[in-house]
């Protein structure tokens, strides 16, 4: 009877105490998983795009990618035709004055490179391809900018923001001081403050 007794006494301690009846012990956590770390994706940014007149007529949104920054645009009323469309340097879109928005200043250029994507001496961050605006005064446009940017959202919403915008014209894609300003796309008729 001893020996059955030295016997049982002998598998319980082999077995551990997590695993006898009428014990409360809880496993031990696992702590591997309790340090990984869980990153949510970043929420991006959004621009409300106003004419000149401040009405509203369109939405942008701005997401991280791979290769800079995701750029979804859609706009309504405004004029039928081909658009240019660029990041501006600035946050800042005042439609006051002789030069509408003029407030948002040039494209976003922190490279100092030439305007238009098919220049080869450019693009410059801000430089997106033209929008096709409907004879209903709808357009949508997906694309990415400021390619190659370790960071390319921050460079929209540093200290002093940035600006989308929408030109008169369509934009040639070259032209660097064009009589029309950049691709000779011509004057402002829509901007969007980006904002986180």
């Amino acid at each position: 009877m001893r020996r059955w007794m030295l016997l049982g006494t002998a598998l319980l301690a082999a077995c551990g105490t997590n695993d006898m009846p009428g014990t409360d012990a809880e496993p031990a956590p696992d702590t591997a998983a309790m340090t990984e770390e869980t990153t949510a994706p970043d929420p991006g940014a959004t621009a409300e795009l106003r004419d000149t007149g401040g009405n509203v007529v369109g939405q942008a949104r701005f997401t991280p990618a791979d290769d800079g920054v995701r750029v979804e645009l859609e706009v309504t009323s405004l004029p039928a035709g081909t658009h240019g469309v660029h990041i501006h340097e600035t946050g800042a879109c005042d439609a006051s004055g002789e030069t509408p928005f003029a407030s948002a200043g040039g494209h976003l250029n922190p490279d100092s490179r030439e305007h238009g994507l098919e220049n080869p001496n450019g693009p410059h961050a801000g430089d997106l391809p033209n929008i096709e605006i409907t004879a209903g005064g709808t357009g949508s446009l997906e694309a990415v900018a400021a390619r190659g940017s370790a960071d390319a959202l921050a460079l929209l919403l540093d200290a002093d923001g940035a600006a989308i915008i929408v030109h008169a014209n369509r934009d040639d894609q070259i032209t660097e001081d064009g009589a029309e300003g950049p691709g000779n796309s011509g004057g402002r008729i829509a901007c969007g403050v980006i904002m986180r």
